[in-house]
């Protein structure tokens, strides 16, 4: 299961990035909800890793229903 992400997406996931957490930052950390890390976190994860979670997921799913059907 290869769910490596090439250099171009890594930089597409820096709009995002700047776009989430600088609306958390001017919203406030204490009052945005805590739903909102989620994404955020997920984010900077695939930037910083090269692995993008909904990627992954997608790709385990895949392969669940695959295997089941």
């Amino acid at each position: 299961m290869n769910c490596k992400i090439g250099s171009e997406m890594r930089l597409w996931f820096v709009g995002p990035i700047l776009f989430i957490w600088g609306g958390i930052y001017f919203t406030g950390f204490d009052l945005v909800h805590w739903l909102l890390y989620i994404p955020a976190t997920l984010v900077v994860f695939a930037f910083v890793s090269g692995r993008c979670p909904g990627m992954l997921l997608i790709q385990y799913v895949m392969k669940y229903r695959g295997e089941k059907s």
